[in-house]
Formats: structure tokens, sequence, C-alpha cells
């Protein structure tokens, strides 16, 4: 089983490093890479940096993998809903990990809380260059004071073009494949309440997991066995 794990908002790859272990002790191949302008590769950063870049870069990571299971948390949602449409043929399976469901015609801003989107633009305005807004706490995350030696001083600044992207798609969205959406509820991320209700909407499982946003640090061991599980069973229907 292949798996492409992709990270959200502030992150990188390494994120995933416990959850791809699990997974590769199971028999899976798993790539977990950090999107440009993140993380590591924070000194990547532009002012050309949008939502488009990152979904390009996971459609061209697909080009040379078949039969993906291709995993997106968080503000990962969007790009994997977005490469799948670019490049549908290998991917056999999309998950959403507490992830965003965007809206066609619109950017990410317009679908978080108001207060969100001002205070995100107004970090944003003020960062070397207006070009990033900050990260979320550990706790808003979903994480307790022990996971702060995981992501200590990993978590980079997003870049708000990201989010200022109207989200545009060729093809209805996830048609053709079955796409899961896993609910982490131990604590709900609230802003994500909306999200889930529009992947019920759209006739997608829901899966709920006992945990926090941040399922892969906060409960690797759950979230590459739920992993593991929905990517291998090719019997849902798609939408």
């Amino acid at each position: 089983m292949n798996f492409l794990l992709i990270h959200g908002a502030w992150h990188g790859g390494w994120c995933w490093d416990a959850v791809a272990e699990k997974l590769r002790s199971m028999g899976a191949n798993v790539a977990a890479p950090t999107l440009k302008g993140l993380s590591e590769r924070a000194g990547e950063l532009d002012d050309t940096l949008d939502l488009n870049t990152h979904i390009n870069e996971v459609t061209d990571m697909l080009h040379d993998m078949q039969n993906v299971t291709l995993v997106g948390h968080s503000y990962a949602g969007a790009l994997v809903l977005g490469a799948y449409d670019k490049l549908p043929d290998v991917v056999s399976n999309l998950i959403l990990l507490d992830a965003v469901v965007p809206e066609i015609g619109k950017t990410l801003f317009d679908i978080v809380p108001e207060k969100s989107a001002q205070n995100r633009r107004a970090e944003a305005a003020a960062s070397p260059g207006g070009l990033t807004f900050k990260p979320l706490s550990t706790k808003r995350l979903g994480l307790l004071p022990e996971h702060e030696e995981i992501i200590a001083g990993r978590l980079s600044g997003q870049p708000v073009r990201t989010y200022e992207t109207i989200y545009q798609l060729d093809n209805p969205m996830g048609a053709g494949v079955p796409v899961t959406y896993i609910a982490c509820t131990d604590p709900v991320f609230l802003p994500l309440i909306e999200h889930r209700a529009r992947a019920e909407a759209k006739g997608w499982p829901v899966v709920e997991l006992a945990t926090g946003h941040d399922a892969m640090i906060s409960d690797p061991s759950g979230t590459a066995r739920l992993l593991m599980e929905l990517g291998a069973d090719l019997s849902m229907s798609p939408e």
C-alpha cells in the first residue's frame, strides 16, 4: 500500500514521522514531504507562493506514484482534493484528516471565521515582507505540554497567499474516488465543525478519532491504524 501524507498549515513533513514509521512497520510505502515555504523549506518562501503552488507541488509528487492513498491534514484537505482533480488516475483513496473542505470560487479566508481571517491578515501585514501569519498555539492544535518538544522550533509562518487564492477545480470535488473524512473529537477543533458538515453533505463517510487536531502527533498509533484500515478499504462507493 502506498501513502502520500501531506501536512497542514505551519507544519512540515516531520509531523508525520511517528505515523510513517508505524505505517512502514505494517508494510506500507510512505512519503511525507515538506511543502515549499514551510518548516525547513521556509527559506524558499517568496511573494508568488500561493495555494496553487502547493496543489501543483502535490500533483508533481503523484506523477511517479501508483495506487496512492492520498492523505491531507487540515489545510492540506484543499491540496489533496486539488491534486486529485489534476491527476486522478494514480489515486485510489482520499483521506481528509480533520481537514478543510474548500468551496469552489472562494478563498480559504472566505470559509474560516471572519475574526480569524482578520487576525491572520493583520499578522501577515506585520510579518517580514507581509508574507506569513503565525502558527496556532500547542493547545489550539489539540496537543499537550509533553508534545511541545516535538514541535518546538519547527512550526513556521503560513504563507498568507495560500489563504487568498480562489479555489477552482475542473471536475466535481472528489468525483470518482472513495473519500473519507476523519474528524478528531478530543478536543474538537471548532473551526472545522462546518467542514465536517460539508463532508457529510457530500455523502462522504465520516470516521471519528478520539484525539486532538494534530492527531499525527497526539496519537500516532491510532492515526496509523485508522489510515491503514481506510487505505485498505476500497469497497466504499465514491460520491
